[in-house]
């Protein structure tokens, strides 16, 4: 089976997602640090209030960019590999599968059919 270049997997490796742990465990150093900060009274408090701030919507917005990459890479290699397992499914099918399948099917209409004459009759009494 030849695959286009277009729909071959988009591997994520584990080092991207530490990468992004490690981006994180940065944040987290520095808002700890800035918030030590504040402690001492004779920085400004409103000053380091909003370097806080900036540093949680920098950390917000920096894991809302990176998570949405990984997101589509990741739903791309889920729509691939699905395919594949779909392929694969298909290749091991019975061909009387399908004949049972409609016969199945028969019976629920059928079935169907049966309900909705009998609160038809229901309804007219």
């Amino acid at each position: 089976m030849e695959i286009m270049p277009h729909l071959e997997p988009q591997p994520v490796s584990s080092s991207a997602y530490q990468a992004i742990t490690d981006v994180n465990n940065g944040f987290e150093k520095l808002i700890h640090d800035l918030q030590a900060l504040q402690q001492f009274n004779f920085f400004p408090a409103d000053i380091l209030g909003s370097w806080l701030n900036l540093v949680l919507r920098t950390q917000a917005e920096a894991n809302s960019h990176l998570l949405e990459v990984l997101h589509s890479r990741e739903m791309k290699n889920s729509a691939y590999y699905d395919r594949l397992c779909w392929q694969w499914e298909r290749e091991l099918e019975d061909p009387n599968d399908v004949l049972v399948e409609a016969e199945e099917r028969k019976r629920q209409i059928a079935a169907e059919q049966e309900k909705k004459e009998s609160e038809q009759g229901e309804s007219e009494q």
